[in-house]
């Protein structure tokens, strides 16, 4: 059924090309997007959907996920070999990292810990030098065989379609260096070969990695959250649980492939901590350097199912992050690099303040609907009760529907969450601890989807992770604490 995919989805691709839109993946996009519709179809119908109809679901979004991603291991060695002649020129810059006083790859337990210094470029060549090898791998056993099932006679096709990615997706300069830096950073590790199913083989280059990163918006997920902070929390103090569900692969590859990647500029302007997957800068689960944390979310499109890569959300919520950090209104800073950006997927971005004030976290709803009233994104509070269902105040409930931006409609696992921490307070609770957070989200995940669960606590920037294994789910899993002092080594003398 993926090789059935692929016809469609390189017709769609060279359409989009020549028309000057992305490197679309539209036609997976859209069943990616109707699966995460699936998903709600099912939350209202059924009150708990199958595991088989999440396996569908994510299953068919990983496919185009993949697919996206595969288009992005099409690199020509003509198009590596311009960037070569530029970034060669910048190779030196990675010479910086040497003057670090810390080892960018720790292991906590046999969770891989990178720590990236530098300018954009300094940052992507260590990723790519320290990671060449797993980031290869994921790429052909996760995106090309499992994802993308790229048939052979599609193979000549797609390695020609490829190479326009990073000519028509939206990235920053900083972030097109963070790639040139990544990719130069894999060639001289030696690991930069990629094998096809006809046979063939491919050199990784920059527009790989430019469609890797816009992989999400032609991929859906579900994907759950709860924030807590004030008189719903113990001690007052903000805490959160997420679920991050996406097809995880033969044996469950993504769980062991998680790596926790934090990174700062030299004047250690700002930082970003980001639980993802080796060369993917996007956010899906990440924090800044003041703490506040955010989630990534699918809802539905508005227009139609047709998503394209022209602008990736992950890449949108990671300058989002990144925007808020020492921002006097760190929910202003967020919101507006979302309203000045062009969306063309539909998102609940779980943003969470890092100190307990009027507002501990909020949900932006974010569609392509350019004629709503809110512009392109709604901020969903606690103190929306009725978009929220509840008149629980500071807690906040996160899942794959827009509640206030659109009616509410009905969803198992928001409903899960909610009843949860009603039934805590009506025997006699709050505060809610971390552990309490852990179980109600528990409660929601996914057997065979959930790829890893996060705890965090950004007071003391405390971060627990739990992922799926090749013989475990992450409920099962026995998590992994990660020190403050391992995620920013360059703080140790503060």
């Amino acid at each position: 059924m993926r090789a059935a995919k692929i016809l469609p989805l390189i017709v769609l691709l060279l359409l989009a090309f020549a028309a000057h839109l992305s490197c679309g993946d539209d036609d997976d996009s859209s069943s990616d997007s109707q699966e995460t519709d699936d998903d709600s179809v099912s939350d209202d119908d059924t009150g708990s959907p199958t595991d088989d109809d999440a396996n569908d679901d994510v299953n068919d979004d990983t496919a185009s996920t993949d697919d996206d991603i595969d288009d992005d291991f099409d690199d020509d060695a003509n198009d590596d070999a311009n960037d070569d002649a530029n970034d060669d020129a910048n190779d030196d810059a990675d010479d910086d990292i040497d003057d670090d006083t810390f080892d960018p790859l720790t292991y906590v337990g046999d969770l891989p810990i990178l720590r990236l210094k530098g300018d954009a470029y300094t940052r992507g060549y260590t990723l790519g030098a320290t990671m060449s090898e797993e980031l290869v791998f994921l790429y052909q056993s996760y995106i090309l065989e499992y994802a993308m099932g790229l048939s052979p006679e599609y193979c000549g096709i797609f390695k020609a379609v490829r190479n326009l990615a990073c000519a028509f997706i939206d990235y920053t300069d900083e972030e097109m260096r963070q790639i040139e830096g990544l990719v130069d950073g894999v060639r001289d590790n030696g690991f930069t070969e990629v094998t096809l199913s006809d046979g063939t083989t491919m050199e990784l280059n920059k527009n790989d990695i430019c469609i890797a990163n816009a992989v999400a918006d032609l991929a859906q997920m579900a994907c759950s959250s709860i924030s807590a902070w004030g008189s719903m929390a113990e001690d007052g103090e903000t805490i959160i649980a997420r679920n991050l569900d996406w097809g995880p692969g033969p044996d469950n590859l993504l769980g062991p492939a998680t790596v926790v990647v934090s990174e700062t500029p030299e004047d250690e302007s700002w930082s970003f901590v980001n639980v993802t997957l080796p060369g993917f800068f996007g956010c899906l689960s990440c924090m800044n350097g003041d703490g506040d944390a955010a989630f990534i979310h699918d809802t539905k499109r508005w227009h139609d199912n047709f998503a394209l890569m022209l602008y990736p959300r992950v890449m949108l919520l990671r300058r989002a992050v990144i925007a808020a950090q020492g921002a006097e209104d760190d929910f202003q800073a967020f919101e507006d690099i979302l309203e000045n950006m062009n969306v063309d997927t539909g998102n609940n971005f779980h943003f969470v303040h890092a100190q307990t004030g009027v507002r501990g976290g909020a949900c932006f709803e974010v569609d392509d609907n350019e004629n709503h009233i809110d512009g392109h994104a709604t901020m969903r509070t606690d103190l929306d009760k009725i978009a929220s269902g509840t008149e629980l105040e500071d807690v906040l409930f996160v899942t794959n529907d827009h509640r206030k931006r659109y009616p509410p409609p009905q969803c198992w696992r928001y409903e899960s969450m909610r009843e949860s921490v009603e039934n805590i307070v009506s025997e006699g609770g709050p505060p809610l601890s971390l552990d309490d957070l852990h179980q109600i989200i528990m409660d929601v995940q996914f057997d065979t989807l959930t790829v890893h669960t996060i705890l965090y606590r950004p007071a003391d920037r405390l971060l627990k992770l739990y992922r799926i294994g090749p013989d475990h789910t992450a409920s099962e899993d026995e998590g992994v604490e990660i020190p403050e002092e391992v995620l920013y080594p360059w703080r140790e003398s503060d």
